[in-house]
């Protein structure tokens, strides 16, 4: 791999890690406030049940209860009266009422068996519900809501956090492509240069050595520049050099043609 490769993966894998971090802290905060509020609205819910007294020792079942005296989306409600059998119904996102099947209301109290306060629990089909019971007179009614909203509210998050995400590492990746090639442009003709003077002929006859390392990729005012500005120094040391060569060679051939006349 290239530098340059090198470190876009390296940029844009950090940020990619912190951000995934972020976003799961992110998450799991606001889940866990989501569900605190929950809990305080299930709890208000237990808290006023008194309304429901009148209705259920009429005999209504939960679906009639909540067909009568409408409640919001999500809302669920549960009764048995000894020795009756139990009734359970649910209001949906449609704001129908739905009775629970006999299986269901096994399953929950199969989940709520010796368990106290609230509960989560799965409804096949309906999904997943807190709740809470209070029992008085050999009655028991559970008030509960969905958590349907707080799994739509994380899924929207992380979902634009995800969009939000890919979009910034693309630009990211981006801007560091665009700045590290800018940054190692100097170091880019350092080597162009370097490659140039290497297919000179050096070794006879008089040479000099014209390429040199542009002044704007050459300034010592920068790490990379100085890389240049030394190879520019470097350069004109050896063309001095291989001047001074050709002079002593010149002044060789002159006095060995001087001896040879003499």
């Amino acid at each position: 791999w290239t530098l340059q490769r090198k470190l876009i993966v390296t940029v844009v894998g950090i940020t990619s890690f912190i951000l995934v971090l972020v976003a799961v802290a992110t998450s799991a905060i606001l889940g866990q406030v989501l569900e605190q509020q929950l809990d305080a609205e299930v709890k208000a819910e237990r808290q006023s049940v008194e309304y429901l007294r009148g209705p259920v020792a009429g005999g209504l079942t939960a679906e009639q209860i909540l067909e009568q005296q409408p409640r919001q989306a999500g809302y669920f409600l549960a009764v048995q009266s000894l020795p009756g059998d139990a009734s359970a119904a649910v209001v949906d996102q449609n704001g129908d009422v739905v009775a629970l099947t006999d299986d269901q209301i096994t399953e929950i109290n199969d989940s709520a068996q010796g368990q106290r306060g609230q509960l989560v629990v799965t409804i096949d089909e309906l999904g997943t519900y807190r709740i809470e019971g209070v029992s008085f007179g050999g009655t028991t009614i559970i008030v509960g809501l969905s958590r349907a909203g707080i799994t739509e509210t994380l899924t929207r998050m992380l979902i634009t956090i995800g969009l939000l995400t890919a979009g910034g590492l693309l630009l990211l990746a981006v801007a560091t492509a665009w700045t590290i090639r800018r940054g190692l442009a100097p170091l880019r003709a350092v080597a162009d240069t370097a490659a140039r003077v290497s297919v000179l002929q050096l070794d006879q006859g008089e040479v000099s050595i014209a390429e040199r390392v542009p002044v704007r990729e050459s300034d010592p005012r920068t790490e990379v520049g100085r890389v240049g500005a030394a190879l520019n120094t470097l350069l004109d040391h050896v063309d001095e050099s291989l001047t001074a060569r050709q002079r002593n060679e010149e002044r060789m051939r002159s006095f060995v043609a001087d001896a040879s006349h003499e």
